[in-house]
């Protein structure tokens, strides 16, 4: 049971964060027979999920799962048909002007941005869209430019960056008015794995000031690292949400250990104790019956005359709990 204090504070994280309730969105699509009329195709039914603020919630899902249609209902580029968002405690159908100053939203689509404006134009141009004045103005631009590397381009037209470029001036956009709801569409998309470290450290510092960071990402390993919490979108629902380690829960597979060898034992050791999945030599992985025989399994490796150097059980990776959860498609 969690202590009282502990249970008052997640209950003001999930309050002061994002709750998404019953969110509908259908697009009409052309007939190919146009007088059988316009088509329909449910991007999203029924979508519901909560964000807490000071966390990042990572949302997974194949191609065609509706992120994209889900952040933009967030963002305020589009209504849903049904559903409600509460944002700080206010629930509404759309996101009110008032709200969208709150919200940073960065996608991977470079039209973000003008073509023709330097990096430190646009900046100062959407900066002045968030009421920014002056000096003020000036420094959270030039302080922006910074944070993702662009100083010393700052006054090269956006249409002469390299694609990674352009992503980090599209971040530095959405980071500007130090935002409360950070929405990001693949914000890793072409970044260097440096770059991308630093994406990370700044939405982390992000949140650990209040924020609530809710990104879409096609990269399990970015999930991984980043999310404390994960949604798996799938054909416009939501298949699970919750802790990284509650989804591993969900997927019912025997243990697995992985062993690693300064010396190897004997072939055929691991007979009638575990079946192996993978590896040989210096580093083995088993999937056994049950954890208490792990022991056995010790046992076994050293009679057989191998050198132990380490166990360590082996929790479900991410990728099988995805592909598990939907069916064995692909994020």
């Amino acid at each position: 049971m969690r202590p009282r204090g502990a249970a008052a504070r997640e209950a003001r994280r999930m309050r002061d964060g994002i709750e998404i309730a019953h969110i509908v969105k259908t697009y009409r699509v052309p007939a190919v027979v146009p007088w059988r009329g316009p088509a329909a195709a449910r991007a999203l039914a029924d979508v519901s999920f909560a964000c807490p603020a000071g966390a990042v919630t990572c949302l997974l899902g194949p191609n065609g799962a509706g992120k994209t249609t889900l952040l933009k209902i967030l963002a305020g580029l589009i209504a849903p048909d049904a559903g409600t968002v509460t944002l700080r405690g206010e629930t509404f159908a759309d996101v009110p002007a008032r709200l969208r100053a709150a919200i940073g939203f960065a996608t991977s689509n470079e039209r973000s941005c003008y073509a023709r404006l330097t990096g430190r134009q646009n900046l100062d141009f959407f900066a002045a869209l968030h009421g920014m004045r002056g000096a003020a103005r000036r420094g959270r631009v030039a302080a922006a430019l910074d944070e993702l590397e662009l100083a010393d381009a700052a006054d090269t037209p956006f249409r002469l960056y390299s694609a990674g470029m352009k992503q980090k001036l599209i971040l530095a956009r959405a980071l500007l008015g130090a935002p409360e709801l950070l929405i990001l569409d693949e914000p890793a998309v072409h970044l260097d794995a440096l770059s991308r470290v630093r994406v990370r450290r700044l939405v982390r510092a992000r949140c650990a000031a209040g924020a609530t960071a809710l990104l879409a990402t096609h990269d399990l390993a970015e999930a991984e690292e980043l999310a404390d919490r994960l949604v798996v979108l799938h054909e416009g629902r939501v298949l699970a949400a919750g802790p990284p380690a509650e989804l591993r829960a969900l997927l019912r597979r025997a243990p697995r250990v992985e062993l690693r060898f300064a010396r190897e034992p004997r072939p055929g050791w691991e007979e009638g104790l575990g079946r192996r999945i993978e590896g040989g030599g210096a580093a083995v992985t088993l999937e056994v019956r049950d954890i208490a025989d792990i022991p056995r399994l010790v046992e076994a490796a050293v009679a057989a005359g191998g050198k132990l150097l380490g166990v360590r059980p082996v929790e479900p990776a991410l990728l099988d709990v995805f592909a598990g959860l939907t069916g064995g498609r692909s994020p």
